[in-house]
Parts: C-alpha cells; sequence; structure tokens
C-alpha cells in the first residue's frame, strides 16, 4: 500500500468498551491536485512525512500522533516533533489536550483552501445570522473557518429571520463541501455548538441529509459531519 502511495490501516483498541477496530482508508497521497495544493507551503520546507499529514488532514479533517505514526512509519518522538512544527507554521492547530491531543487545520491551510475567492466567515456582520426568537443570542468565539465565496453568500443570505429549514440549507450545503465539526459549524453560523446539535445536527442525522465521519462513535472527540451525497431544494 505505501508502494502505491495508499495510506496503511489504521487499528485501534479500547479496553474500557472492551472493543477493537480497524479503518481503511481510501486517501491517496501525492495525487495532482495534492502536489499542486502544496505549493502554497513551498516556503515551509516541508518534508515528505509532514506533506502527507497535511494531506491527509485535508480529506479526513483530523491527525493524532498515533495516525501519524502509522503514516510515516516513524517513532513517537519524531512525531511529537514533526506535528510541533506544522503547528508551529501555522499549518495545524491542537485540539484536546495529554493522551487525547488532535490535531486540525491551521490559519495557512484555510488560506490555502481559500485562495483568492474565498473570505473569512468571521467578516460576515452579527446580524445576518439572526432568525427566530428561539435563537440563542450568545455565539462563540472559535475563529471561524474560511469559506468559499458561494457559501459565505449563502450564510449571509440566511438574513434576520431565517427559517429552520433555511438554516439546515446552509448547514447541508456546507458540509456538502467538507466535512465539518460541530465548534466550526457553530463559528460560522454564530450559534451555540449544543443549540446546532439538538437543533439541526441531530434530526438531519436521523433523516440522512447528514452522516458522521466516525459512524462507530457517535460521541468521537474528532467527530464530523459530512452530507449525504444527494441533491436538496434549497428552503425559501
Amino acid at each position: 500500500m505505501s508502494e502505491a502511495n495508499l495510506s496503511l490501516p489504521l487499528l485501534d483498541s479500547d479496553r474500557i468498551k472492551d472493543s477493537f477496530s480497524i479503518t481503511l482508508s481510501t486517501v491517496h497521497f501525492w495525487e495532482k491536485a495534492d502536489v499542486e495544493w502544496l505549493k502554497n507551503f513551498t516556503d515551509c520546507n516541508l518534508t515528505d512525512d509532514e506533506a502527507k499529514a497535511l494531506i491527509f488532514i485535508r480529506k479526513n479533517v483530523v491527525v493524532n500522533n498515533y495516525i501519524y505514526r502509522e503514516l510515516n512509519r516513524v517513532n513517537i518522538v519524531e512525531a511529537s516533533r514533526d506535528l510541533q512544527r506544522l503547528r508551529d507554521l501555522e499549518l495545524i492547530e491542537t485540539r484536546s489536550k495529554g493522551a487525547g491531543t488532535y490535531y486540525v487545520a491551521g490559519k495557512r491551510m484555510w488560506e490555502a483552501d481559500g485562495a483568492t475567492t474565498q473570505t473569512s466567515a468571521t467578516s460576515l456582520p452579527d446580524k445576518a445570522l439572526s432568525g427566530k426568537s428561539d435563537l440563542p443570542d450568545n455565539a462563540p468565539t472559535t475563529p471561524a473557518p474560511v469559506l468559499p465565496q458561494h457559501l459565505t453568500e449563502a450564510v449571509t443570505q440566511l438574513g434576520q429571520r431565517a427559517t429552520r429549514e433555511a438554516i439546515r440549507y446552509v448547514i447541508w450545503k456546507l458540509c456538502q463541501h467538507r466535512a465539518y465539526q460541530i465548534t466550526e459549524l457553530a463559528a460560522i453560523l454564530k450559534r451555540h455548538p449544543k443549540y446546532l446539535s439538538e437543533r439541526f445536527i441531530s434530526p438531519m442525522i436521523e433523516e440522512n441529509e447528514l452522516r458522521y465521519t466516525q459512524p462507530e462513535y457517535p460521541t468521537h472527540p474528532h467527530q464530523a459531519y459530512k452530507a449525504v451525497s444527494k441533491s436538496k431544494k434549497k428552503a425559501k
């Protein structure tokens, strides 16, 4: 698999839950699009191992020390060193602490994916996301990911009196673009994660509009949501 530039199977066990799982990834490294995308970071002098980790995050949302070691066949010290360097370069960001630490795309990765046609959702006016009176006033302070222009416009067009269906449609469009974690969606939509999870994400999963990226573990700390590949009529 390594000779074919495919990621190796990832093994995971949980003694508490008495479970064992194996993840077979379809990520193919060094495709033409990957090589072109990596040109955004030529000033970072990335090693092949570091570049492979960025590609993995871009396609699978997260990476941790264990996954990095399995991808690149390095030891724990080497993996920690490389991940620290990527973090220092603002290519990735740390989530959680201690043994549960994992990494997601950082500022420079978002900027690279945004190219010149994307704008930051953090620049949207606060009132642009106001909906019905039952929407909570407290918005999360997590920085919002950079969005493509068409998604930024879709978020903006929710307007001050957005219906629940309109918000669901925008969430579906976002998750059609790529998998998003609940904290990212909360930052984009300026709503509390728990509110979004209970009022939108859970019902959309039940109705097969969204799916888990970690279906075996719904409460997985790396959990993200991807739109089911089907058309969805735009809500009015």
